[in-house]
C-alpha cells in the first residue's frame, strides 16, 4: 500500500526558449492542453480530456510526419502532449520528442526535465543524468546554472527509487511488464487523480482485484511517477490476520491525512 502526497514546489526561473518559427497548430493543441487542465480538479471531466489528449497526440505525430514541426518549442510542446498519456509508447515518444528539441536547443530546460523523467521511468537512470550534464554544461557557457526544479529532478533520479514496475537495478526492458486485463484504464485514472494531487486536492484510492491482475504493479508505477513529481511516498504492507483498517492506520501514523478512498475494481 502507497500513499503520495505533493509539497510546494521550489522557486525558479526555469523557461523555454523564445519561439522562433514554431507551429502555430502545435501552439494551438498545447494550449488546448493545459487549457483543459486549468481550474478546480473537481469540475474537469477526465473522460473527455482523455479522449481530447488522444486526439491531440495523434494529430501532434502527423504534424511531425509531414515535416512541419521546426522548431524546438514545438518539439517539446509536443513531447508534453505524449508525456500526459499513460502507456509506456507515450513515454517512448516524449522522451524522443523532447531530445529533439534538445538538439535544436541545447538550453531548452523543460526539454530536459521531460527527457529525463522519462529515462528514469524507464529505469535509464544513466541516460537522464546525461541529459543534465549536457545541459548544465551548455548553460553554463552562456553563465547560468539549471533553475532549482532541473536539480531536484536529479537529486531524485539519483535517489533511484523510481522505476516503472521494477527494482531500480532493472533494465529498460525488465522495467516495463505489461499491464494485465483492465489495469491500463485503471492506471488511467490513477494518473488523472494524481494530476488532481499535483494541484493542491487530496485524493485517496483502493485497487481492489484478483491475485494476478496487476494491483501491485499499479501501485509501483504511480508510486514512481509521483516520486518524480517530488512526492512524498508511504508504504505499508498488511500482516497476515491484519485488517484493512491497520493497514490504513500505518500510513497515518506516518502523518498523512486521507480522505474516503474511492474504490477502483481492477478486472482479469
Amino acid at each position: 500500500m502507497y500513499a503520495c502526497t505533493k509539497s510546494a514546489p521550489a522557486a525558479g526561473s526555469d523557461g523555454a526558449s523564445p519561439l522562433d518559427q514554431s507551429n502555430p497548430e502545435l501552439q494551438r493543441l498545447f494550449e488546448e492542453d493545459q487549457a483543459q487542465r486549468s481550474g478546480r480538479p473537481e469540475a474537469i471531466d477526465w473522460a473527455v480530456v482523455g479522449r481530447a489528449d488522444e486526439a491531440r497526440r495523434k494529430r501532434a505525430d502527423e504534424i511531425i510526419a509531414s515535416g512541419g514541426a521546426r522548431s524546438a518549442e514545438d518539439f517539446y510542446r509536443a513531447a508534453m502532449l505524449f508525456q500526459h498519456g499513460t502507456l509506456g509508447s507515450d513515454f517512448d515518444r516524449a522522451r524522443e520528442l523532447a531530445l529533439t528539441a534538445l538538439r535544436l536547443d541545447p538550453y531548452h530546460e523543460p526539454s530536459a526535465q521531460i527527457a529525463m523523467k522519462a529515462a528514469a521511468l524507464e529505469g535509464d537512470r544513466g541516460s537522464a543524468m546525461e541529459v543534465f550534464e549536457a545541459l548544465a554544461a551548455a548553460l553554463r557557457e552562456i553563465g547560468i546554472e539549471p533553475g532549482a526544479t532541473t536539480r531536484e529532478l536529479l537529486l531524485r533520479i539519483r535517489a533511484g527509487r523510481f522505476v516503472r514496475g521494477a527494482a531500480a537495478e532493472a533494465t529498460p526492458a525488465e522495467a516495463r511488464p505489461a499491464l494485465a486485463g483492465s489495469a491500463g484504464e485503471v492506471l488511467r485514472q490513477l494518473v488523472r487523480a494524481w494530476g488532481d494531487v499535483v494541484s493542491g486536492e487530496s485524493r485517496a484510492w483502493v485497487i481492489v482485484g484478483d491475485p494476478g491482475t496487476g494491483k501491485t504493479r499499479l501501485a509501483d508505477e504511480l508510486a514512481s511517477r509521483a516520486l518524480l513529481d517530488g512526492a512524498v511516498v508511504s508504504r505499508a504492507r498488511a500482516i497476515e490476520g491484519e485488517g484493512a483498517r491497520e493497514t490504513l492506520s500505518a500510513l497515518l501514523r506516518g502523518g498523512l491525512e486521507t480522505p474516503e478512498p474511492l474504490f477502483l475494481p481492477l478486472e482479469q
